[in-house]
């Protein structure tokens, strides 16, 4: 072939190097430069993968000299990385996701994240290879917050990226991370079986949007994505068990406008009259810090119940609005609310902040009279209110039962 373009030499250093040859794929790319053919993004690509190629890293290891093989690929990922930047070669998806995964494999971290760093838009290969460079050379932790970085930008864990996050997990001793890295499996799993059925009803819809809810922030965006999905399916419409999964999905500053919408869907609707629902509403503006929302929301409720009392009570509680909360807390014994092991340690630690002794003990009185006081959590909250009230004679006194007496115990 007389003349050779851009795309001709790419095919042909491609070839090489999906068959193995490597070298050769090096080799035919000098030697392109030197015809003067300018390389481009899928060019650069291609050779930042024979430079990693797969059979000269397991004879580099078979030889024993590990070090040697991160040296020699090193230097060469570097020079294709600086040649192509020369060039004023963008480093966009397909570039990027080369050399990230290159920088992984040759245990440059730094360099690795430098590049992951100048990208405006990144794939899931691009995460996937990120997170494994780091947890293939002994940077759980890494691992694991950019797994949970990947989450909050709405990409989708593909295999590769939930099994090198389980093994970073396993390599800080993150239990809890490496479940939730777990469970992320399986609903990746539910997500393609849901797929496949032709004939959603609303019970799968809801079960695919519940199980994404559950999976926290990290996967609220597909989440909302999945809801607003069935919201334009004609023949069908969200229930109010589709309205709770998603408004559980909402409860952080990154889904509070979708949360805002769905709450003035449901004004509009037959289910603001749904004390269950509303409740759910309350709590979602708790969880993102608006205790302005969540008592129009409270105010809104047509048949307020014990839940919708706690829930507006830990709102303001949770929120540092103490003095409100005790307020709320005298209206809703006033109103004849039936407190319950939930409200009432909510009014007890708002007591314990405001150093409110005389309305504690009338709680602590409401406690023994409504026969709460074998609950550990409410014995508990009854002992910080007197111990941080200046009161250790009242916190010594015996306690409801073994835990609550632990608790006693560990204070003084």
């Amino acid at each position: 072939m007389s003349h050779k373009n851009v795309v001709t030499w790419t095919s042909m250093i491609s070839a090489l190097v999906h068959h193995g040859f490597y070298l050769k794929a090096l080799n035919l790319f000098k030697e392109m430069l030197e015809s003067g053919a300018r390389p481009n993004q899928f060019t650069f690509s291609v050779v930042v993968r024979a430079c990693i190629g797969s059979s000269l890293v397991d004879m580099y290891f078979k030889l024993g000299v590990a070090l040697r093989m991160h040296v020699v690929f090193l230097v060469e990922v570097q020079q294709i990385h600086g040649l192509a930047l020369k060039l004023g070669t963008e480093v966009d998806v397909v570039v990027g996701s080369a050399l990230v995964d290159a920088y992984g494999k040759c245990g440059n971290m730094e360099w690795g994240r430098k590049v992951l760093n100048s990208m405006e838009w990144k794939d899931s290969f691009v995460w996937s290879s990120i997170i494994s460079g780091y947890a293939r050379n002994g940077s759980g932790d890494e691992a694991v917050c950019l797994f949970r970085d990947m989450c909050r930008q709405g990409m989708k864990p593909d295999q590769h990226a939930l099994s090198s996050t389980l093994k970073a997990c396993a390599e800080i001793e993150d239990l809890e991370t490496g479940v939730q890295v777990h469970n992320c499996n399986e609903i990746c799993e539910a997500h393609k079986l849901f797929r496949r059925i032709d004939d959603k009803d609303i019970v799968a819809w809801n079960s695919m949007i519940l199980g994404y809810a559950q999976m926290e922030e990290e996967s609220s965006y597909h989440c909302i994505k999945i809801f607003r999905e069935l919201c334009q399916t004609p023949a069908l419409k969200p229930d109010g068990a589709t309205i709770i999964a998603i408004l559980k999905s909402c409860q952080n500053q990154a889904g509070l406008i979708t949360g805002i919408q769905i709450h003035t869907m449901i004004m509009k609707s037959s289910l603001s009259c749904e004390t269950l629902i509303c409740n759910a509403v309350i709590n979602m503006y708790s969880k993102c810090g608006d205790v302005d929302d969540a008592y129009k929301a409270f105010i809104d409720i047509v048949h307020r119940d014990a839940i919708s009392w706690s829930s507006i009570i830990g709102s303001y509680q949770q929120n540092g609005f103490e003095l409100e909360a005790l307020s709320l807390c005298k209206e809703m014994l006033a109103d004849g609310v039936y407190v319950t092991s939930f409200s009432l340690p909510l009014c007890i630690a708002a007591c314990s902040e405001l150093a409110a002794i005389d309305v504690g003990k009338q709680f602590h009185s409401s406690v023994i009279k409504l026969g709460f006081d074998g609950d550990v959590y409410v014995g508990s909250s009854i002992i910080d209110m007197y111990a941080k009230c200046g009161f250790m004679e009242e916190s010594r006194k015996p306690s409801m039962n073994k835990k609550t007496q632990i608790k006693q115990r560990s204070m003084h």
